[in-house]
């Protein structure tokens, strides 16, 4: 078992309702026109033998509202042996879900890492500098929490 694409997966809104992939593009253009912004990040969640991967896609503007759509796939715990391993996996999810739009909507995406900001709280800082690097060289704006928000979207989804 290994990870699908984001384009591969059923695309839901917030509200869980699933929306075809043409669909979800035709939204996310109506809403660039009116100038909302577009942001990816994932995160995943470990239930007993499985991972559960979610990969968000946000439209936003600060003063004209936002709206997010997400893809949720669960997949063997034993592909991630490490810590380290899992959280590159939801970078690439992150990064293929980038490429994607980049593809459909001739936009680049701001990409969030779930990597908080705390050097002595977060076991994942460690990996901060080196998966923000991986973003810019792929021509992505890379940020990480408290201001990579993103990522704290598809939480939302790991749990259902």
């Amino acid at each position: 078992m290994e990870l699908k694409k984001f384009e591969d997966l059923k695309i839901r809104d917030i509200d869980g309702d699933e929306l075809s992939l043409e669909e979800f593009i035709l939204f996310c253009k109506k809403e660039m026109e009116r100038g909302l912004k577009v942001y990816v990040g994932s995160d995943s969640q470990t239930f007993y033998s499985k991972v559960s991967m979610v990969t968000a896609v946000c439209v936003h503007h600060p003063s004209k509202g936002a709206n997010a759509f997400y893809v949720k796939q669960k997949v063997s715990k034993d592909l991630f042996p490490t810590l380290k391993s899992r959280m590159m996996a939801e970078l690439f999810c992150s990064i293929n879900a980038g490429f994607m739009l980049q593809d459909r909507l001739g936009v680049l995406p701001e990409i969030h890492i779930d990597i908080g900001s705390d050097p002595n709280k977060c076991k994942t800082f460690p990996f901060k500098k080196e998966f923000l690097s991986i973003i810019h060289g792929q021509g992505f704006v890379g940020k990480a929490k408290p201001d990579g928000w993103a990522s704290s979207v598809a939480d939302w989804f790991t749990k259902t």
